[in-house]
C-alpha cells in the first residue's frame, strides 16, 4: 500500500467507525425485534405455527429410539427385537408428551415458551425445561409425571435394554430435573406413578423394566392388574410381562422357568392373533402381528441359550411369514423392517449352526443383508451422526484444532529459529569477506543523529504515549464490560428469564472475563499490573456473590448437593468457563505470535477433515471410500485415518487462502499483532455465546456474533482519538541491540531467549505508543516478533528472500520499513534479517535513524565480539546521552568498562563524543524490567 492509499484509508476510518457504531445499534435493535418474533407468530395461531416444529421435535426424539439405517450398524439389528416393547412404549409416551406441550400453548407468552422448548427438543433431543413443565405445570399430576419421564429420564435409564451393545447413550452427561444425571429419576418417578395409579398395569411393567433383576414384585403386580382389567390392552401387558419374566429368569440362571414364561407369552400372543386376524391393514391385527413376532424372538432367545437350536429355528421360521406380511404391508415402518431383519439374520446364524439338518433352506442371511441395504438406499446421503450431535462434533474439531495449533506452533517456531540462525551465517556468495573498521565504514547518507523533535515535543510524546497506554486499557475494559452486558441480556432474553440485577451482574461479569486476557496483552510483560487485574476481577466476583447471598436466593440442588446462595455465582462462573483452557492453547506465550493465524488454518483443515468424515459416514460415501481403499490396496481399518487426512489435505488450499487474507489485512493495517490476538479472544467468546443462544432460539442465536461487532466498534472508536494524536506527532525511534547468546557452565553457546523475550514484551507494550522499535532479527526474539508476512514466507520456503545478504541492499530495505502508526495508536516492530556480510552495515544505518539506542548487555563477555563492534559504532556515531546500556549481575562490568575505554580511544574526529566526552548510561535491570523501561522512556525525553 502506498502513502496515497494509506491517506485515503485514514480518511475513511472515521466513516468506518461511525458505520460500525450504527451497525452495533442496528444489531441490538434486531436482537430486541428477533427474539420476541416466535411469540408474535405463536400468538396469531399457536396450533398452526407450532405444529411443524412439534413434528420435527417428534422426529428427532424418534431417531434416538429407532435410528435410521445409516445410523444403525447391521450387527445392531441382531436380537434387537428383544427391546422392541420398551422402544414402542417410550415412543408412544413421547408423542403424547409433544401433544401435551402443544395443548399448553394457550396464550402468547405460553406459546413462546412452548416454541422454545420444542425447538430445543428438535435440535438436541432433550429439553430439561420441557420435563419440568410437563411434571409441574401442564398437565402435571400423574399424567405429567409420566410424560415428563418419557422425554429424558425413561429413555436414558432404559437405553442399554433398548439398544443392546450399540454404542454409548446419547443422554450421557445430561442432567435431569434435580441436577442429577439423567435417568436416575426414572425409577423414582414410576414408583410414584404406581402409588398414584396402582391399577394401571403399564406403570408396574415399566417399573419392572427399570428395576431389572429386582423387578419380580412389580412384574407380578403388573400381571395381576392386567388380569383384572381384562381388556385387549391389558392382554398386551400380560404378553410383555411374561416376556420380562422370561428375561428375569434368564438373569437368575433358571433356564427352564424362563422357557415356561416365554411359552406363556407366546400362547397369549397367538391368542391375540387368533382374535384380531392377520390383516396387517387393521391396526389391531398389525399390533398383534408385531407382538407375536417379537414374542417369538424372545422365545427363540431362551431356547437358543438353553441349547435347543432346532426348536429356536422352528419358532423363528413359524413367525417369519407373519413378519414378512406386516413388513410388506407397511414398508415405511422401520421397527417392522428391523424386526424382519433380526429374524432373518438369526435364522441364518441358526441355519449355519444346524448345518445340513435343514436341507436346502433359503439363504436367510443374504435376505437380511439385502433388506438392510434396501432400507439404507432410501437415504443414501444420511450420515451416521444426527444433527443433534453436530455441535459436539464441531466442538471437538475446534478443540483438536487448538491442540494442533499448540503442538505445531511449538514445532514450527523451533524450526523457524533454527532457520533464522542458519541464514544469519549466509554470505552474498563471495569467497572471502574483510570487514572494515567502524571509522572506515560507509556513513549514512543523511546527517547522523539529528533530533527528531524538540525536547518539549519529546516530553509531550512520552506523556502522550503513557496516556495512550492508559486509554487502551480503559477502552479494553469498557469494551469487555459492554460485551458482557450485551451477552447476558441476550442470553436471559433468549431463555425467557427475567433480567434482574443479580442475574445481569453475575452473567455479565462471567461473559466479560476475557478482559483479563486482553488487558494482559495491553500490559504485556508488566506482571504487577496483570496481578492487580486478576485480583480486581475476582474481588468484584466475590462482591457479586455476597450480594446474592444477602438476598432471598434459595439454595440450589446440583448433583445431589445443596449449593448455598453465596457459591451459586461462583458455580455459574466455573461452569461457564469450561471452554477457557482452549484459549490457552493458542495464547500460550510460546506460540501466541503465530497462534491466531495458525489456529485459523488449523480450524479450516480440521473442519474440512470432519466434514469429510461426515460425508464418508453416509451409505454412499462409505461405499466410495471402501472402493477407493481397495483400489490402492489399503486395509479398510485405515478408513477413518485416510478420510480425515484426505479431508484436511483437500482443505489445505482454503486454509492457505485464509492465512493470505490475514496477511493482506495485516499489511493494509486493518489488523495489528495485538488486535489479532484480542479479536480472536472475543470472536471465540462470541461463538460460544451464539452456540448458547442457538440452544434456546435456534439459528437466530447466531446474532450473538453481533456482540463481537459491538466490542470491535467500541475499541476502534475508543482508540481513534489516540491514533489521530499519534499520527500528528513525530515518533521516537528505538534501536534495540542485544547479546544473542551466552556460554553455559560447559562452554556451550546457549540462547538468551527467555530473558530477551521478557524485556522485549514490556518494552514493546510501553514504547510502541511512542514510536517504532528497530532491531536486527535473530533467533532469540524471532518467535516473538514474527508477523503474518514472515510466517507465510517461512511456510512457503521463502524466508531466505527476507534476508539482506549484500550490504548494498541495506538502503532499499531501510526505505521499506513501516513507520506508520496503526489504528490502535501503536507503532510496529521492524526487524532486519541480515546475513554475515550485511548486518554491520544495517546496524550502522539503523543507528543513524534512531532517537535512542538501548543495548542489552546482560551476559556480555569477551566472546561477544559483535557487541564490541556495536559499542565502537555507538561511540563513533551516537551521542553518549542517547545510548542506554542494560546490565545486570551477569554482565562482565570490568570487561565492559575496559572495552568502552578502548573504544573511546579509537573514536574518529567526527564523533559527537570527541569534544564533549560522556559515559554511556548504564541501566541496571536487577531492580526489575519495569524500572529499566521507565528509565529508557525518561532518557528518550532528556536526550532530545
Amino acid at each position: 500500500m502506498n502513502r496515497t492509499q494509506d491517506s485515503r484509508w485514514l480518511a475513511c476510518l472515521p466513516t468506518l467507525c461511525t458505520a460500525g457504531r450504527r451497525l452495533a445499534d442496528a444489531l441490538l435493535v434486531a436482537c430486541a425485534w428477533l427474539l420476541p418474533a416466535p411469540a408474535a407468530v405463536a400468538g396469531n395461531d399457536t396450533g398452526a405455527s407450532l405444529r411443524p416444529l412439534a413434528d420435527d421435535a417428534r422426529s428427532t426424539l424418534a431417531e434416538r429410539i429407532e435410528a435410521p439405517a445409516a445410523r444403525l450398524p447391521f450387527l445392531c439389528t441382531v436380537r434387537r427385537s428383544e427391546g422392541a416393547p420398551l422402544r414402542e412404549y417410550v415412543l408412544r409416551q413421547q408423542s403424547q408428551a409433544i401433544e401435551a406441550l402443544l395443548a399448553g400453548a394457550t396464550s402468547r407468552p405460553e406459546a413462546e415458551r412452548v416454541g422454545r422448548l420444542l425447538g430445543e427438543l428438535q435440535r438436541d433431543g432433550f429439553a430439561r425445561g420441557a420435563n419440568a413443565r410437563l411434571a409441574d405445570i401442564a398437565p402435571g399430576g400423574a399424567i405429567g409425571l409420566r410424560l415428563a419421564a418419557s422425554l429424558g429420564e425413561l429413555p436414558a435409564a432404559l437405553h442399554d435394554r433398548m439398544q443392546p451393545g450399540c454404542g454409548a447413550s446419547p443422554y450421557r452427561g445430561l442432567l435431569g430435573r434435580t441436577d442429577q444425571p439423567l435417568g436416575q429419576l426414572a425409577r423414582v418417578d414410576y414408583e410414584r406413578l404406581t402409588e398414584l395409579e396402582a391399577a394401571d398395569p403399564w406403570h408396574w411393567l415399566v417399573l419392572a423394566w427399570l428395576a431389572g433383576a429386582q423387578g419380580e414384585h412389580a412384574l407380578r403386580r403388573s400381571l395381576a392388574a392386567a388380569q383384572i382389567a381384562a381388556t385387549p390392552e391389558a392382554l398386551r401387558v400380560q404378553v410383555l410381562a411374561w416376556q420380562q419374566m422370561a428375561w428375569l429368569r434368564r438373569q437368575q440362571g433358571r433356564g427352564s422357568d424362563a422357557q415356561v414364561a416365554a411359552e406363556e407369552a407366546m400362547r397369549l400372543a397367538a391368542a391375540a392373533v387368533a382374535q384380531t386376524g392377520t390383516d396387517a391393514a387393521q391396526p389391531a391385527a398389525g399390533q398383534a402381528l408385531r407382538d407375536i413376532g417379537q414374542t417369538g424372538s424372545a422365545l427363540a432367545i431362551v431356547l437358543e441359550d438353553s441349547g435347543q437350536t432346532a426348536a429356536a429355528f422352528a419358532v423363528l421360521a413359524n413367525v417369519l411369514p407373519l413378519q414378512q406380511r406386516l413388513a410388506e404391508r407397511q414398508p415405511d415402518d422401520l421397527p417392522a423392517q428391523y424386526a424382519l431383519i433380526d429374524t432373518l439374520g438369526r435364522l441364518g446364524m441358526l441355519q449355519r449352526a444346524l448345518g445340513a439338518t435343514t436341507g436346502r433352506a433359503p439363504a436367510y442371511s443374504d435376505q437380511a443383508v439385502a433388506l438392510y441395504e434396501q432400507i439404507q438406499a432410501r437415504t443414501p446421503y444420511d450420515p451416521i451422526l444426527g444433527r443433534s450431535g453436530w455441535p459436539g462434533m464441531f466442538a471437538m474439531a475446534v478443540g483438536i484444532a487448538g491442540l494442533l495449533t499448540l503442538l505445531m506452533g511449538w514445532a514450527l517456531l523451533w524450526r523457524y529459529r533454527q532457520r533464522v540462525a542458519q541464514l544469519m551465517t549466509s554470505v552474498a556468495g563471495r569467497t572471502a569477506t574483510v570487514h572494515p573498521p567502524v571509522s572506515a565504514a560507509a556513513r549514512p547518507s543523511r546527517a547522523p543523529l539529528a533530533p527528531s523533535a524538540s525536547p518539549a515535543a519529546d516530553t509531550a510524546t512520552t506523556r502522550a504515549a503513557a496516556g495512550a497506554l492508559r486509554q487502551a486499557a480503559v477502552v479494553q475494559a469498557v469494551a469487555g464490560l459492554a460485551f458482557g452486558l450485551a451477552a447476558a441480556w441476550l442470553q436471559l432474553r433468549a431463555d425467557g428469564t427475567e433480567a434482574n440485577l443479580n442475574r445481569m451482574a453475575v452473567m455479565s461479569w462471567t461473559w466479560a472475563w476475557p478482559t483479563i486476557l486482553a488487558l494482559g496483552l495491553v500490559w504485556d510483560g508488566d506482571r504487577r499490573r496483570r496481578r492487580w487485574v486478576v485480583a480486581a476481577y475476582f474481588g468484584v466476583l466475590l462482591l457479586i456473590c455476597t450480594r446474592i447471598a444477602l438476598g432471598e436466593t434459595p439454595p440450589l440442588q446440583m448433583f445431589g448437593v445443596s449449593v448455598p446462595a453465596f457459591f451459586q455465582g461462583m458455580v455459574f462462573w466455573a461452569m461457564s468457563l469450561s471452554y477457557s483452557p482452549f484459549l490457552l492453547l493458542f495464547l500460550n506465550r510460546a506460540v501466541r505470535s503465530i497462534g491466531p493465524a495458525l489456529l485459523a488454518m488449523m480450524l479450516v483443515a480440521v473442519v474440512g477433515g470432519t466434514l469429510a468424515m461426515v460425508a464418508a459416514s453416509t451409505p454412499r460415501g462409505m461405499s466410495a471410500v471402501v472402493h477407493a481403499l481397495m483400489a490402492v490396496h489399503l486395509p479398510t481399518e485405515w478408513m477413518l485415518t485416510a478420510v480425515l487426512l484426505a479431508g484436511m489435505l483437500a482443505s489445505a488450499p482454503l486454509a492457505w487462502w485464509v492465512a493470505r487474507q490475514l496477511r493482506a489485512a495485516y499489511a493494509a493495517k486493518w489488523l495489528t499483532d495485538q488486535s489479532l490476538m484480542i479479536d480472536t479472544l472475543w470472536l471465540f467468546q462470541a461463538v460460544l455465546l451464539s452456540f448458547s443462544l442457538t440452544q434456546s432460539i435456534g439459528p437466530a442465536g447466531w446474532m450473538g456474533l453481533g456482540v463481537f461487532g459491538l466490542h470491535k466498534t467500541i475499541t476502534l472508536a475508543g482508540m481513534w482519538p489516540a491514533a489521530q494524536a499519534a499520527r500528528a506527532r513525530a515518533p521516537l525511534r528505538l534501536l534495540l541491540l542485544r547479546v544473542f547468546s551466552r556460554r553455559d557452565a560447559e562452554g556451550k553457546a546457549v540462547s538468551r531467549r527467555a530473558d530477551a523475550e521478557r524485556l522485549f514484551d514490556l518494552l514493546g507494550s510501553r514504547w510502541r505508543y511512542a514510536g517504532p522499535i528497530h532491531m536486527i532479527g535473530a533467533p532469540d526474539l524471532a518467535s516473538s516478533t514474527i508477523d503474518p508476512d514472515e510466517f507465510l514466507d517461512f511456510l512457503a520456503g521463502r524466508l531466505r528472500e527476507r534476508f539482506i545478504l549484500d550490504p548494498t541492499a541495506v538502503p532499499e530495505r531501510l526505505a521499506a520499513l513501516d513507520e506508520r502508526c496503526d489504528f490502535d495508536a501503536r507503532w510496529r516492530v521492524s526487524e532486519l534479517f541480515c546475513g554475515d556480510d550485511a548486518w554491520r552495515a544495517a546496524v550502522l544505518a539503523l543507528m543513524a535513524r534512531s532517537d535512542l539506542v538501548a543495548m542489552d548487555l546482560r551476559d556480555f563477555g569477551p566472546d561477544n565480539q559483535g557487541c564490541v563492534f556495536e559499542l565502537q559504532a555507538l561511540l563513533d556515531l551516537v551521542p553518549a546521552q542517547r545510548v542506554a546500556l542494560l546490565v545486570d549481575q551477569s554482565t562482565r562490568l570490568d570487561f565492559l568498562n575496559t572495552t568502552i575505554d578502548a573504544c573511546l580511544a579509537r573514536v574518529p574526529a567526527s564523533s559527537p563524543n570527541v569534544r564533549a566526552p560522556a559515559r554511556m548510561t548504564q541501566v541496571n535491570i536487577d531492580s526489575g524490567e519495569p524500572a529499566a523501561v521507565n528509565q529508557l522512556l525518561r532518557m528518550a525525553t532528556a536526550a532530545a
